[in-house]
């Protein structure tokens, strides 16, 4: 009985965070703004799509170095009144934004 209990209220779980994203909130979202702040206003993601990962040269304190930039996009789910949304992530930071009827992000 309560595992049916516990199933139920995963399935709701993961239900209710596939709802559109609020457009007032997706205004509030600017490139320089940290994960954890995008997911507080608009919530999880319904997919994660890594983009790439590559090295980029920096100047460190000890002279030329390579760092590690993960570059992600979350997609949030539209429907047919709300549009799709992408939002571009790199190292955990917003770098771009993106509102689509269908189709991919115009970046």
């Amino acid at each position: 009985m309560w595992t049916i209990i516990v199933a139920l209220i995963l399935t709701l779980s993961i239900m209710a965070s596939a709802e559109p994203v609020d457009t007032r909130q997706y205004g509030f979202v600017k490139p320089g703004m940290g994960a954890t702040e995008v997911q507080e206003r608009l919530g999880r993601p319904d997919k994660i799509i890594p983009e790439s990962t590559r090295l980029r040269p920096v100047h460190g304190p000890y002279g030329r170095e390579l760092k590690e930039v993960v570059t992600e996009v979350w997609y949030y789910a539209g429907d047919g009144q709300v549009m799709h949304t992408y939002i571009k992530l790199e190292n955990g930071v917003v770098i771009a934004k993106d509102k689509v009827q269908s189709g991919a992000p115009r970046w």
